[in-house]
């Protein structure tokens, strides 16, 4: 049976490639975003995701059409500015993008998810939920993102669905570029904390793990967030190895454990 993977405003950057690499894997890659993707999935569908009629409509329509066995939401709006700016309707956005839309899409496919016994949804977050200047909005849905995340991993583990979190640190994706000019000081400071000082790319990312690895490689990490934050993770590009770091916590089996290896 062919397995079908979802993925949120997979539009560009990182979901991008993530779009890639569950395609390479075998998956049936369906898009749900309002702007033409970089890499071309399966099935792209146009919708505005902060319009919570409009998601559930698309939801439902993919409820018939396909079997859907993984979710990748990973929408993430920015919005940044110091506390005294904080606008309230940008607040109203961001919570319904990054954290709304998540909800009516796991509500809609965990039941198959249910009835085929497993499934995958994985959420894309962020190390700004250990704090960052100027992202009160952002940090709070992606922490918010990470909470739920965590509920939903024990409300559905002995269905067979596992629910991870990914959070990245600095990926020089355009979105990156947008909310830190590459000239700003700020900006020197996050690519200083870097071991290797310099960027990884979306293809660097972590794309893979876990939303399409083999269920035996997963099944115990229920609960976990794998923070792949820059003082703490260094990638390995085309110019050479580096250091990759990995730090899962799971709930469900009592233990905590950290891999190191160079790739």
């Amino acid at each position: 049976m062919t397995q079908t993977a979802v993925i949120t405003c997979g539009a560009g950057g990182i979901r991008a490639a993530i779009t890639a690499r569950l395609a390479a894997d075998g998956f049936r890659t369906v898009v749900l975003d309002t702007a033409e993707p970089e890499v071309r999935p399966d099935r792209f569908i146009q919708v505005d995701l902060s319009d919570a009629d409009a998601t559930r409509a698309v939801t439902a329509e993919l409820v018939t059409t396909e079997t859907v066995n993984c979710l990748v939401n990973s929408m993430g709006i920015v919005a940044p500015g110091p506390l005294e700016s904080v606008d309230l309707d940008d607040f109203d956005q961001l919570f319904n993008v990054n954290l709304r839309a998540s909800l009516i899409c796991a509500q809609a496919f965990v039941p198959g998810m249910k009835a085929a016994s497993g499934g995958r949804i994985v959420m894309n977050t962020s190390r700004v939920t250990l704090g960052k200047e100027h992202r009160t909005l952002y940090s709070a849905t992606k922490g918010a993102a990470q909470s739920m995340a965590r509920t939903w991993a024990l409300e559905l583990a002995l269905s067979g669905i596992t629910v991870n979190c990914v959070a990245p640190g600095p990926i020089g994706t355009s979105a990156f570029w947008a909310n830190n000019p590459p000239d700003a000081p700020l900006t020197r400071q996050i690519i200083d904390k870097v071991p290797l000082r310099r960027m990884a790319g979306p293809k660097m990312s972590p794309t893979r793990w876990p939303s399409s690895a083999p269920p035996h490689q997963v099944s115990s990490l229920d609960r976990p967030c794998l923070s792949v934050a820059g003082s703490r993770w260094a990638w390995a590009g085309p110019d050479g190895p580096t250091l990759q770091a990995r730090c899962c916590f799971s709930s469900a089996t009592k233990r905590s454990g950290c891999s190191t290896q160079g790739r």
